[in-house]
């Protein structure tokens, strides 16, 4: 009796957590930015800071096709009525979702964004600009990161520029987004991507004489950020041109660039040398070919035979890969990485 009552209290308890559970991850669900993963959407962000405020221009390109599957995923079914109503409507419903996606603060302090509107054009794309826009102190440490479309494909730029006795110290940043030419995420390295996203700046408000003066003056030279498929022609540095090499770059990624001057032999010779240092590494077969190689009755030509197929299947699968994310011109490789290691891992276990 007393083991059929523990039974039932212990059933109770189990049922009551599988209810309590999913009911606390849903109320401590943060407010998720936007995204479309695996799509294409291309955005540039223009950082205005003025006196009191900051407003952010926030461009966002993409297919309508992409626009009608995310508006029918935010808001279930599509309105009625003209194409036109689509595009409006599908700005309306993004527009505070991409300003919640913007974490911006300052000193440590968040800053909330809200939405004045937004401007549409549509060439071959339909291309949305939404206008954002929050307070901010006289001076402080200001910190922009666009968590918006964080698993779609698709390039991103970002500039920072000072209007209206707004002086900004440190910044690396282009002041305007049209001066950062668009290029593939391929090219970009870690630290160049994330610069596409984020940026810390350190600003303060002048008076009004300070900034007459200063918007009357020969603007401050900053230093230039390379950010084109060309190489920068100059760097200037407190006034002073420093001339750059062409052609010359410490990125791995660039060596596919026409301009770097490599050639194919050279790239052949280099990836021959990489894939030998990285078969000596644990799980590319060196222990079966081994063990067959050390038997007694095994034959002089059946290790090289397992070696070969092993070889041919490494490289084989690699160049079946990189077919596929060329063939679909995907950049985002993260679902496809761990999908192969769950896969990888089914086929050990």
């Amino acid at each position: 009796m007393n083991a059929r009552v523990r039974r039932r209290q212990l059933r109770l308890l189990s049922f009551g957590f599988a209810l309590f559970f999913p009911a606390a991850l849903a109320l401590q669900r943060p407010a998720w930015p936007h995204d479309i993963p695996n799509q294409r959407v291309d955005r540039s962000t223009q950082a205005t800071i003025r006196a009191g405020k900051i407003e952010i221009d926030y461009e966002v390109s993409l297919t309508e096709l992409t626009l009608t599957q995310d508006l029918r995923a935010l808001i279930g079914s599509l309105p009625g009525g003209e194409r036109s109503e689509w595009l409006a409507r599908y700005g309306q419903v993004t527009g505070p979702l991409n300003a919640k996606g913007f974490l911006v603060s300052c000193d440590g302090q968040p800053v909330a964004l809200s939405v004045r509107g937004f401007d549409l054009v549509v060439e071959e794309h339909p291309r949305y600009t939404f206008h954002l826009v929050g307070p901010l102190p006289g001076r402080g440490r200001l910190s922009i990161h666009d968590t918006n479309y964080a698993s779609s494909e698709g390039t991103s730029r970002l500039a920072v520029r000072a209007r209206e006795g707004v002086r900004i110290d440190g910044g690396t940043l282009p002041a305007d987004v049209d001066q950062i030419p668009i290029r593939p995420v391929w090219q970009l390295s870690d630290v160049e991507e994330r610069r596409t996203r984020q940026t810390e700046i350190t600003f303060r408000t002048t008076d009004l004489s300070a900034s007459s003066t200063v918007a009357g003056s020969t603007p401050v030279a900053s230093q230039e950020v390379a950010t084109s498929d060309e190489a920068p022609t100059s760097v200037r540095r407190g006034g002073q041109t420093i001339p750059t090499e062409p052609g010359r770059t410490t990125q791995l990624s660039h060596l596919l660039d026409r301009r770097s001057g490599v050639s194919w032999i050279g790239l052949v010779l280099i990836a021959t040398g990489l894939g030998a240092i990285h078969s000596i590494q644990p799980g590319h077969g060196k222990t079966l070919v081994s063990a067959i190689a050390l038997r007694p009755e095994a034959r002089w030509y059946q290790p090289a035979l397992l070696g070969l197929v092993t070889t041919l299947a490494h490289t084989g699968s690699v160049l079946g890969i990189a077919a596929l994310l060329w063939w679909t011109g995907a950049s985002q490789v993260a679902a496809l990485h761990q999908g192969l290691m769950q896969v990888a891992g089914f086929a050990i276990a």
